[in-house]
């Protein structure tokens, strides 16, 4: 293993995008995704 996956531990089981796909394959929403100001 890498030092810095050493230094991080172990990631979480989902990402994001993984979490996101499965809810659109099911009909739900994802999870919001941060938007960017647009002021």
């Amino acid at each position: 293993m890498s030092k810095l996956a050493a230094l991080l531990g172990p990631a979480d089981e989902k990402t994001p995008y993984q979490r996101g796909r499965e809810a659109g394959q099911k009909g739900d929403h994802g999870p919001a995704f941060p938007k960017p100001d647009s002021t």
